[in-house]
């Protein structure tokens, strides 16, 4: 197997606050949200996204790798619960954790890859935590306030020159 080097996974989410990703929490049905992992280096790279509530989300694509400069949609997916409770800080301790690790042997097989993965240095292995927030879908979601920009202060009135 080839070298491991660090190297950057761009992971964009779509329409969550940096770091969290909201979910609306109703009985019953599934909620789905997307993140885009970018490869953003000049190797291929290999990922894992995993969740602390295995039992509560599904994730799809779980793993996989990335060519130079590729991107990837996946998948979180809240599973539909029996009954949700009327407190959610309960699940405000679930995260996700995606894991990315250089590899450039793109004609790997999945026991190259899973070998790779048991045989990387930890600090070849870059991780990145996502936080999870729920909210009911009776619960309006509160637009963020923005602040006005600040007025510009008014020139001072002139003076008349003398007649």
């Amino acid at each position: 197997l080839e070298a491991f080097r660090r190297a950057p996974m761009k992971i964009t989410l779509d329409g969550a606050r940096a770091g969290t990703v909201e979910f609306v929490a109703n009985a019953g049905r599934s909620c789905f949200r997307t993140i885009v992992l970018t490869n953003d280096s000049e190797d291929a790279q290999l990922f894992k996204v995993l969740t602390t509530a295995p039992t509560r989300y599904r994730v799809k694509p779980a793993s996989g790798s990335l060519g130079a400069g590729c991107s990837v949609e996946v998948h979180l997916v809240l599973t539909p619960q029996d009954a949700v409770p009327d407190d959610l800080a309960q699940w405000a301790k679930d995260k996700f954790q995606i894991k990315n690790l250089a590899f450039s042997d793109e004609g790997a097989s999945a026991e190259d890859i899973a070998n790779a993965w048991k045989e990387a240095a930890p600090e070849a292995v870059e991780a990145t935590r996502l936080r999870c927030s729920h909210v009911h879908e009776s619960a309006p979601s509160s637009p963020r306030p923005v602040a006005a920009p600040p007025a510009a202060p008014s020139p001072p009135p002139r003076a008349e020159p003398p007649p």
